[in-house]
């Protein structure tokens, strides 16, 4: 009977460690795809940021037709953006994209550990 018993335990212990090692996947995953949609909006944010003033100066234009034709892409980059951070929910109003990119490094931080423990990857 003894030896039941040492059978059960170890089943334990490997079905322990298995539900371990699948929420830790599930851990890595999650920040992996953090990581992604975070490095997408500060992409975004930096477009957004870049382009507002030719998009301010189209409103302000006298000529608003000839103004677009000569800066139709940042025009166009500007209301892109603009509409990707609105859709993954990113405030506009005093956007901070040294702010993102903190969270970035931080984020890639805490990955790197794990990289380093499971060379595989």
């Amino acid at each position: 009977m003894a030896g039941g018993q040492e059978q059960r335990r170890m089943e334990q212990k490997i079905a322990a460690t298995t539900a371990t090692g699948k929420e830790a996947k599930q851990t890595v995953r999650k920040l992996e795809n953090r990581i992604k949609d975070l490095a997408e909006i500060i992409k975004y944010a930096e477009q957004y940021k870049a382009n507002k003033g030719y998009h301010t100066a189209y409103k302000k234009s006298k000529n608003p037709d000839a103004y677009f034709r000569k800066h139709e892409s940042q025009i166009i980059l500007y209301g892109g953006a603009r509409r990707m951070l609105e859709q993954a929910g990113i405030p506009l109003k005093g956007l901070n994209t040294d702010k993102l990119k903190a969270e970035y490094q931080e984020l890639t931080a805490q990955e790197q550990p794990d990289r380093d423990n499971n060379p595989s990857r």
